[in-house]
C-alpha cells in the first residue's frame, strides 16, 4: 500500500471514482458533482490557487484505490486568524485504520514542509464546501451541500490521532411553524422603530448582479465564526456559478437599512434526490434532472444566516424569521433543513431555539498538531 499525490489523469479518475465505489449502493449517500471536484483540482482556473496551495492524495494497493484525501494551505485564512493551519478535505477511505493513518501522515508531511503546525478539517476551499464528518444521525437523509458519511469514518480519523475541534448541528423545521403572536408583534415594532425593509428578488439574473455585495457581506458577518475563511470576488463568483442554477429567488431574504444590506437569510431548494439519480454527472442529462427537481422538491435548505454586528441584539433576527413564516404559504415548500450551525455559536443556537429546531445530525471538525 502506498500513498501518492494525484498528478496523472488516471489518478484523478481514481480520486473522483472512489466515493462511488465505497457508497454507490447506499440509499442515503448523495454524490458531489464531479465537475466541482475537478474544478477544485484545476490549478490554472480555480481562483483559490491565486493566493493558496493544495495537494490531492490517493492511497493505492496495486491498481486498487483504498482512500483519498486533499490538504490545503489557505493563506488568507491563516493571515486573518494568526494561525499556521492546513485544512484537509475530501476524506474517503475503506474501513482500514492503516490506510487512513498513511494518508494523514502524507498530508501532515506536506503541511510541515510549508511551515504549518496543525491539520484541521474536513474544511474545503470555499465556505459552501461543507464542514466536518458525520458522527451522529446516520439514519437521516442528507440534503444538498451537507455530506453523509458511513459510521466508521469518525473512528478512522480519531485513530489517526485527530481530536474534536468543533461540532456542527443540522435539523428540520416546518415552513409553516406556529410562531407566537408576540414574536410577530415584536418584529413589526422593530421594523418601524429602526426602519428596516427587505430586498425582493424577481430573477436569478438579479441575484447574480448582487453577488459581489453578498460576498462582502459574508466576510463582514462571519468573521467571528470558528470556520470562517475570507472569500474574495473571484471565489464568490464560483459560489454563484455553483448555486444560481438551482436558486429560487423568493428564498433569498435581504434585510435593508438606509439602502445598505445589514442581514441575509439564504435558502435553496433541496435537489439531493436528483444528485443521487445523476450520480454526480451533469452530462448528458444531469442538468435536466437537477432543474426538474428544483420545480418538484418540497424541501428547502437554509445554508446561511447573518447580521452585521451593529444590527445584532435589536430584534432584526426576529424580523427576518417572521417574514419567512408569514410568506410560507406562498411557497410550495413545506419542510426546511437548518444546516451546519456550530454548537458554540450561541446567538445562532438561540435563534434556532425560537423555531424549535430538533437537531438530528452532527458533523465534527477535527484537529491534530503536527
Amino acid at each position: 500500500m502506498r500513498v501518492r499525490a494525484v498528478e496523472t489523469g488516471a489518478d484523478r479518475r481514481r480520486f473522483l471514482d472512489l466515493p462511488h465505489l465505497l457508497h454507490g449502493d447506499h440509499p442515503l449517500w448523495v454524490p458531489e458533482l464531479r465537475r466541482d471536484i475537478t474544478f477544485a483540482m484545476n490549478r490554472r482556473k480555480h481562483p483559490f490557487y491565486r493566493h493558496s496551495d493544495a495537494a490531492f492524495f490517493v492511497a493505492l494497493d496495486g491498481n486498487r484505490t483504498l482512500g483519498r484525501l486533499s490538504v490545503m494551505e489557505h493563506r488568507p485564512s491563516n493571515q486573518f486568524h494568526g494561525r499556521r493551519e492546513a485544512f484537509f478535505h475530501h476524506f474517503e477511505c475503506m474501513d482500514d485504520a492503516a490506510v487512513a493513518q498513511a494518508m494523514f501522515s502524507a498530508a501532515g508531511e506536506w503541511a510541515v514542509g510549508r511551515g504549518l503546525d496543525s491539520l484541521v478539517g474536513p474544511k474545503g476551499m470555499l465556505p459552501t464546501d461543507g464542514h466536518g464528518i458525520l458522527v451522529d444521525g446516520f439514519e437521516h437523509p442528507p440534503v444538498v451541500g451537507v455530506a453523509w458519511h458511513p459510521p466508521y469514518y469518525g473512528g478512522l480519523i480519531e485513530a489517526a490521532g485527530l481530536e474534536k475541534a468543533a461540532d456542527y448541528l443540522s435539523g428540520p423545521a416546518e415552513m409553516g411553524h406556529e410562531v407566537p403572536d408576540q414574536v410577530f408583534e415584536a418584529a413589526d415594532q422593530v421594523a418601524v422603530e429602526v426602519g428596516y425593509g427587505f430586498k425582493d428578488f424577481k430573477s436569478r439574473r438579479e441575484v447574480r448582479r448582487w453577488s459581489k455585495r453578498l460576498g462582502a457581506l459574508y466576510n463582514a458577518t462571519f468573521e467571528d465564526n470558528f470556520e470562517y475563511s475570507p472569500i474574495d470576488e473571484a471565489e464568490m463568483k464560483v459560489v454563484a456559478d455553483q448555486f444560481l442554477p438551482i436558486v429560487d429567488p423568493r428564498l433569498i431574504v435581504l434585510l435593508m437599512h438606509d439602502d445598505e444590506i445589514v442581514g441575509y437569510l439564504f435558502m435553496l431548494p433541496d435537489v439531493s434526490d436528483a444528485l443521487r439519480r445523476i450520480r454526480g454527472r451533469l452530462l448528458p442529462l444531469g442538468w435536466w434532472h437537477l432543474l426538474r427537481e428544483v420545480k418538484r422538491t418540497d424541501r428547502v435548505v437554509m445554508i446561511a444566516f447573518g447580521l452585521m454586528p451593529e444590527h445584532r441584539g435589536v430584534g432584526a433576527n426576529l424580523l427576518m424569521y417572521a417574514t419567512v413564516v408569514r410568506h410560507a404559504d406562498e411557497y410550495r415548500y413545506d419542510r426546511a433543513e437548518i444546516v451546519q450551525v456550530e454548537e458554540g455559536n450561541i446567538p445562532m443556537m438561540k435563534n434556532m431555539a425560537l423555531v424549535e429546531v430538533p437537531w438530528t445530525k452532527r458533523h465534527r471538525m477535527y484537529r491534530m498538531g503536527l
